[in-house]
């Protein structure tokens, strides 16, 4: 569970959690907080209800690296037989994870949550479905309308860890990997303070991660608005020139307005291009610097993970 400045609602949350592993006494559960630097008593809070539980364990990073990230810092330690991912704002219900792993013991190895009815403005759950309209379309895998809350099968949990990807984004990865995956259609709850953390930006940048995270189609647009105003001002020139040699009409300065308004119209095009091959090289120098995905500050109540970075040396 990634959190980010979450205080007021973990103690209810932790209560929800006890809950739905108290109905299925048949596992073991553990419950592993990734604090994404948060800066509110997020981590009192925490290391309190540790204190209590041992089956409470806290992964506390150095900064706020993002919700993907930290959702990766928190698989690199999850050692179950099957890990499930959700967000600490109860917008998703811990009683769905009943549900989860009646499907795991199925045989399914992914079991997410399609988003049903959601809690937010017409506008913008409009917006998120033609997201996930224009996802599936652009990445060629099947991603369906679904988020973060999900059950992975070890075996997944293990291959999404070894993913050497610094834009992450976890249903996409947990899409690609294929094998046998089902999803059920659930309804979110709203937030416990109705306040939500993730801005507009936040969720456009998601939304660009996850396109050119999965896809070269925006290229192959790119390459396609070239041959379009190519084509275009092939076809203009020989206009003119019809109209110059056959028809002997000349076209005074006195179109200049249509001039200019044609002159930005490309220009705009052209930076529209630009800004679509920047994203992919901004993406390559990400990759090619290789910096960790994250920094963790301390573990409470887990052992060190191997993805951990180890502790700065005393100094003498």
């Amino acid at each position: 569970m990634p959190l980010f400045n979450e205080a007021q609602g973990l103690p209810l949350l932790y209560q929800k959690l006890c809950a739905a592993a108290n109905q299925e006494r048949t596992y073991d559960f553990r419950f592993i907080f990734v604090n994404d630097g948060s800066t509110d008593s997020s981590l009192p809070v925490l290391l309190s209800l540790q204190g209590r539980d041992s089956r409470i364990a806290v992964v506390d990073l150095s900064r706020n690296f993002g919700h993907h990230r930290a959702i990766s810092a928190g698989l690199s330690y999850a050692q179950g037989d099957c890990a499930i991912v959700m967000d600490a704002d109860l917008e998703d219900d811990p009683e769905h994870i009943l549900r989860f792993l009646e499907k795991w013991q199925e045989g399914w190895e992914v079991v997410y949550a399609v988003r049903g009815k959601r809690n937010v403005s017409r506008m913008k759950g409009l917006a998120f479905r033609l997201f996930h309209k224009i996802n599936k379309k652009f990445s060629g895998i099947d991603v369906e309308e679904a988020g973060s809350f999900a059950l992975m099968d070890r075996r997944i949990v293990r291959i999404i860890n070894q993913l050497p990807e610094r834009n992450r984004y976890i249903p996409g990865l947990r899409s690609w990997v294929g094998f046998r995956q089902t999803g059920i259609v659930l309804g979110r709850n709203p937030r416990y303070d109705a306040e939500s953390r993730v801005g507009t930006m936040a969720l456009i940048r998601l939304a660009f991660d996850s396109f050119v995270g999965f896809s070269v189609v925006p290229l192959q647009l790119v390459s396609i608005a070239g041959l379009v105003s190519a084509l275009i001002g092939f076809l203009a020139m020989i206009l003119i020139f019809v109209l110059k040699v056959f028809l002997g009409i000349t076209i005074h300065p006195s179109g200049w307005a249509s001039l200019v308004t044609i002159v930005l119209f490309m220009a705009g095009v052209q930076l529209i291009c630009l800004g679509v091959i920047g994203e992919y090289i901004g993406r390559m120098l990400e990759e090619v610097k290789a910096r960790p995905l994250y920094l963790v500050r301390t573990v409470y109540g887990l052992p060190p993970s191997s993805d951990e970075a180890p502790p700065p040396k005393e100094r003498s």
